[in-house]
């Protein structure tokens, strides 16, 4: 893994060792999913995008209820989301002209 895949995986690690998450079978799953993504070779930034539907996926269905780590692990992705949808974008609108 590089830098900032690392840095990733060690946002999500995190995230996954507190308490709250780790009795939360649905939440706990799902950071290891995206943290088996990022060792088995995904793009970061697409982990980042997957990831982040994911918790705001999760976030709706709960009412907004979840454990602090997981939002904060959700802020410490969302700048590498918003690049890659922002670099999707401009992809596609380039591609229609």
């Amino acid at each position: 893994m590089n830098e900032k895949e690392t840095k990733i995986f060690h946002y999500i690690s995190e995230a996954y060792s507190d308490k709250k998450i780790q009795s939360n079978t649905e939440l706990a799953g799902l950071l290891l999913k995206y943290a088996k993504m990022l060792e088995e070779g995904a793009e970061h930034k697409l982990v980042c995008v997957k990831l982040s539907n994911a918790i705001s996926r999760y976030l709706v269905t709960h009412k907004l209820q979840s454990p602090e780590a997981l939002t904060k692990l959700f802020d410490r992705i969302q700048p590498e989301a918003q690049e890659y949808r922002a670099e999707m974008s401009v992809n596609t609108w380039l591609n229609i002209f």
